[in-house]
């Protein structure tokens, strides 16, 4: 059409996009390559500082996120060489993966309409099943060690104390944050599960989000050998 791009324009344009995209997965795949490295020989502090380094290496947040998706998706965080201090550093990272994972409802929507209150729409599922993978490995982990470290009430000044508690006060943060999104998104992966198992022969569907969920929801209050308590 008169005014519009030519087709040389067309062309130019698909090729500029096609080299930002080879690049970046390029960049993508870099870094995997770097922290499976780290991972295999057993050096979890090397892998950890590079997943927090990333962000000042890569301008994109999403890139960043989906590379921290990539790596926690096959990564076994309950490993003999996980620390405490470790998983300190990780939970921000999972706090992001699982904020990101969601949005605004469609309020046109009747998955919408019949949503409790405060729910969120599921955006990016896979993201959020590696950040509720990770999550709960780590609670199942530390998470009875947090609690009684911060119930303890020192009778005098301990640095070493008041250090433990609080790297545990900022585990606890994320994790308080990371449930509170984890029950505003059950709805909507309850919903995502029936869709696809609908599509699905019987039995042929694999473990959930949903369930996933579920079982994190679990952990959170307490149901999972008393980790902890409904009062936490």
């Amino acid at each position: 059409p008169a005014g519009g791009p030519s087709d040389d324009d067309v062309l130019a344009s698909l090729v500029a996009q096609r080299t930002v995209v080879a690049t970046t997965l390029a960049d993508r795949l870099t870094h995997l390559k770097l922290l499976s490295k780290y991972w295999s020989s057993g050096d979890v502090v090397g892998a950890v500082g590079h997943l927090e380094s990333i962000g000042t290496m890569v301008g994109d947040h999403d890139m960043v996120l989906a590379i921290v998706t990539d790596f926690l998706g096959r990564a076994d965080l309950a490993c003999d060489q996980m620390t405490l201090e470790l998983a300190q550093r990780i939970f921000p990272l999972l706090d992001s993966l699982i904020f990101t994972s969601s949005g605004p409802l469609d309020t046109h929507t009747n998955a919408a309409q019949s949503a409790p209150n405060g729910a969120l729409a599921l955006t990016k599922p896979r993201r959020a099943h590696v950040a509720v993978k990770s999550t709960t490995q780590l609670i199942s982990m530390f998470g009875r060690l947090i609690v009684d470290v911060l119930n303890v009430d020192a009778q005098k000044v301990d640095l070493g104390l008041e250090e433990r508690q609080r790297r545990c006060r900022s585990c606890r943060d994320c994790i308080v944050s990371i449930h509170g999104i984890v029950l505003r998104i059950q709805p909507a992966a309850a919903q995502l599960h029936r869709e696809r198992k609908r599509g699905q022969r019987p039995g042929s569907a694999g473990p959930s989000l949903s369930h996933s969920l579920n079982d994190a929801i679990d952990i959170f209050r307490g149901t999972y050998d008393g980790t902890f308590p409904r009062t936490f």
